[in-house]
Formats: structure tokens, sequence, C-alpha cells
């Protein structure tokens, strides 16, 4: 159970992870509300991409018949992928870098101008004289050739070791501060605006407000059992800039983590220079969380500290190998607090950038 392998989410879980607080919209009464149905082809074109570079087979037999004409047979991967491909090219949204496999799928899709024959039968000829069924073909081999360039293995190990390092580093801190403990209080609390000022904020103005936040832990007693933090910046085309914010308090001296959210996200609205500032306290929904991974979690405990290893920190760690906004490609995206000098010091220290 504790190995690295199973301690992180697989693709399709953090896909899933990914729509599904793309789809969610925070109210400014802390509601979730469904915006839209939402269907991503994301995670189908990352399978299609490995079944692809993992096989030599075509989407189609291409031969001439008695007659000299070209016959068209449907082989597996054609009768599986081909009907599906149009969707695919849609699933492409401006603003964001995809994983390396979803991102060589788009670029081969531009260069074969995929878009303009998806939508024909694999037996109709294009303009060019070649059969769809050939382009198809082609895709498959453009796709192959780009996964075999050092240029694409560089790429796929360096945004591997990127996400890696956050996670195993928060994960580090989080075994630290549990050391220290026999318990933790867990608060997971996301930091944003409201919705008429999100699109005008700025990475200054966030990053200003946050310091304000962390800054008052000196002197506020709100924050007198805080053991230690850890933050995550991001950008949604809703949510804008936001934070996700994890909160480690001595769980011996404190209880209630419902409401010590709520106080958390009202403390960050005090602090927002706009007067703007929204939070959403996901310890109030934490009974709708099959795998609960925050709340009270005792050092013995070793389930629930999996869970939350697993179920947070590999999610937040490792979501930008599948979507990352250009928003935020170049600022720091990861911080968390020091350890503390002795147990029941207040003082956490600079935080620690990734």
């Amino acid at each position: 159970m504790n190995s690295d392998a199973t301690q992180q989410l697989t693709a399709d879980e953090i896909y899933r992870a990914i729509d599904l607080e793309k789809n969610l919209e925070i109210t400014e009464a802390e509601q979730l509300v469904i915006k839209k149905d939402f269907e991503n082809h994301r995670p189908a074109v990352e399978r299609f991409v490995h079944k692809v570079i993992a096989s030599s087979s075509m989407g189609y037999d291409i031969k001439p018949n008695a007659k000299g004409i070209l016959a068209v047979k449907e082989l597996t991967i054609g009768r599986q992928y081909f009907p599906l491909l149009k969707a695919y090219c849609q699933s492409f949204i401006p603003g964001y870098y995809f994983s390396p496999h979803v991102e060589l799928f788009f670029q081969c899709c531009r260069h074969l101008c995929v878009g303009d024959w998806a939508s024909l039968r694999p037996d109709e000829k294009l303009s060019s004289g070649l059969l769809v069924a050939e382009m198809f073909n082609c895709l498959l081999d453009e796709l192959r050739k780009g996964a075999a360039r050092d240029q694409f293995k560089r790429k796929l190990r360096a945004i591997d070791e990127t996400c890696q390092r956050g996670f195993e580093s928060c994960k580090t801190y989080f075994n630290d501060l549990i050391a220290c403990r026999r318990r933790l209080l867990v608060l997971r609390v996301d930091f944003s605006y409201l919705k008429e000022h999100s699109a005008s904020a700025s990475p200054e103005e966030i990053a200003g407000d946050l310091k304000r936040f962390l800054d008052s832990r000196r002197y506020d007693p709100l924050f007198k059992t805080l053991w230690g933090y850890i933050w995550r910046l991001e950008y949604g085309e809703d949510k804008g800039l936001h934070y996700h914010m994890i909160f480690f308090l001595n769980g011996s001296k404190s209880q209630h983590d419902g409401w010590l959210a709520q106080q958390y996200g009202l403390h960050w609205q005090k602090c927002c220079a706009s007067g703007q500032g929204i939070f959403f306290n996901c310890n109030r929904k934490k009974k709708s969380y099959c795998y609960l991974g925050i709340g009270m979690i005792k050092r013995d405990d070793y389930l629930k500290r999996y869970y939350f290893i697993r179920n947070v920190l590999s999610y937040l760690a490792k979501k930008d190998q599948y979507l990352l906004s250009k928003v935020t490609k170049n600022m720091r995206r990861w911080g968390h607090g020091e350890l503390p000098d002795k147990p029941d010091s207040v003082r956490l220290g600079r935080p620690r950038a990734h």
C-alpha cells in the first residue's frame, strides 16, 4: 500500500479530478454549482496515443483489388479510434499546456490537417489524391515518430521529474510534521476571488493577499495551533488565479475542523485588499469524499495518511503533467512552510517555494 506507485493517482484518476474541478463553480454563498455538462476526451486521447506508440499496427490495410482500385480493409485501431477522431480534435482548449502525449497528438493533427478529413469516410479520396484511410495511417506513423524523438523523451522526463520533486518534497514535509505530533488536524481550503474580480486579478495581487494572510499568523490567535501549511497556485478559465491551501494544526489542541477551516476562509477575505475574496471549505464537505484524507489524522492511522498523500498531495503535485495554464507556466506554483524548531512554536519560518 505504501509503495511510491500506489501513493500516486493514475492518469485517468487525475483527469477525472481535473474535469470535476473545472466543471464546478464556487458561489459567493460558498455553494458548489455544476456549470454545464462537460465531456472531456483528453483522457481517451492519452490512452489512444499510448496504444499507438506501443504497437506497429495500422488503422487500415489498403491494397489494390483485382480491378486495380484501392480497397480499404478496416483493422482494429481504425475500427476503435477513427470514429472518435473528430471529437478528439475538438477537445483542444487554448491557453493550456497538455501532457506530452496529448500535446503530440494535437501537433500531429495540425500538421496533417486532421480537422479537414476526420468527418469523412475512410474510403473517400481527398484533393491530394490520398484516401482518408491513408491519412489516418499517416497520423499513426507521425505519432510513433514523434514519440521516438529524443526531444519528446526529454520533455516527458523533465515534466515527470519536476512534478515528482514537488510531490516528494510535500510528502516528506507532511511525514516530518506528523512525526513531531501524535495527530494533525488537516484543513483544505481554496482561496479565490469573486468572478467579476477574478479576471482582472494579477499575480502580484493574489501573492500579496496570501503574504498578508501568512504574515498574520505571527500575531493572530486564530493561528496559535497552526503547525504547517502547503499552498498551490493555479489558474482556471472561470476562477482566475486561485490557491489550494492545506493547513496542518496541532491535533491535540484543535478540533472542529469544519469550523476552523471556515475561520481560515473568513480571514482570507479580510486579507484581500480588493475585498473580493471568496473561499471554499473542503472540510465542511468531507462526508462526500469516498477516501477521506483530511480532518483529524493520527500518527498511527496509516490508512488515512495514505489517503491524504494519494488523494490530496498526489493530485495537486501531478496535475501539471496533464493540464497546465500558460498563465502560471513561469510562476511559483508550490510552497510550504518550514518545520518548527520546537513542538510549541507557532513561528513556521520562511516559506519554501518549488
